[in-house]
């Protein structure tokens, strides 16, 4: 099923402002663009200077700082539509890295867990939780932030 139009792009008038958040995945890289898929499996290439004007990615980062669980859960808690890394503990032990977007409209739940839906290569997100007694760090708008 075909996903329903956001605008008719025959009607767009000069002026017209348009407003777009789209997740995609890196496919491949050339001198000057970028191939990526979105979630719908959609591939385009974007030139390097709207990549680097336009996108935030998960995993780059400029800056490192060491911060308390409270002030790491936080930079979740704010994250908002931007993507971001989260390394935490699972449940048996082992790391896990999901790099992800808040759910949007969610709030934290009361058994200290925060929603995302975890970035999938071409299709659509999976929901997941994050425990936020078990984060050890998050990478998000070019900074890592790690626990202390």
């Amino acid at each position: 099923m075909a996903e329903p139009k956001k605008c008719v792009a025959a009607e767009l008038q000069i002026g017209d402002k348009l407003s777009t958040t789209v997740y995609y995945t890196v496919r491949a890289t050339q001198p000057g663009k970028v191939q990526v898929v979105d979630e719908t499996g959609s591939t385009l290439w974007i030139s390097n200077s709207i990549i680097e004007r336009e996108s935030f990615t998960a995993t780059q980062f400029e800056e490192e700082k060491k911060v308390t669980r409270t002030e790491l859960v936080h930079k979740l808690q704010h994250a908002g539509d931007t993507l971001f890394q989260a390394k935490f503990k699972k449940k048996n032990g082992g790391e896990r890295a999901l790099i992800g977007r808040r759910v949007p409209g969610s709030s934290d739940t009361e058994f200290g867990r925060t929603e995302a839906l975890e970035s999938m290569d071409g299709r659509k997100p999976q929901k997941r939780q994050i425990d936020h007694r078990t984060l050890e760090e998050v990478t998000i708008r070019r900074k890592k932030y790690k626990l202390k």
